[in-house]
C-alpha cells in the first residue's frame, strides 16, 4: 500500500491511480508493466488497474523488479515492443488470465 502525508497507508480502493480508473476515465488499449518488488506502488494496484482496464493488453509483471528500475529488464523493452506493434495491427493482445 502507499502511505497518506500523515504516514497512514492507503488501501489500494483509496489509491488516486485505482480510483481514477474504475470510473472508466482509459478507453484506450491499455499495458501494465509493474516491478513485483516495488516499494513505491505497491504492485497490487497495477493489478487492480489492470483487473479495472475496459481493453487491457497482456499485462507484464516484473518479478523482482522496483519502481524505477523497470528498464534494467529487456522483457520491458520487448513488452513495449510487443504492443506498438499489436496497436500497429490493430488488435491489442487480450490478457489471459487476469491477475
Amino acid at each position: 500500500p502507499l502511505l497518506r502525508q500523515d504516514a497512514s497507508l492507503l488501501t489500494d480502493s483509496e489509491c488516486w491511480c485505482v480510483r481514477g480508473w474504475h470510473q472508466g476515465a482509459v478507453q484506450c488499449p491499455t499495458l501494465i508493466i509493474h516491478g513485483t518488488a516495488d516499494r513505491v506502488v505497491a504492485c497490487s494496484h497495477g493489478r487492480l488497474l489492470h483487473a479495472r482496464l475496459p481493453r487491457p493488453a497482456a499485462p507484464l509483471w516484473l518479478e523482482g523488479f522496483g519502481h524505477n528500475d523497470l528498464d534494467g529488464s529487456p522483457a520491458y523493452f520487448e513488452r513495449l515492443r510487443e504492443f506498438v506493434e499489436e496497436l500497429r495491427r490493430g488488435m491489442p493482445a487480450v490478457a489471459d488470465p487476469r491477475p
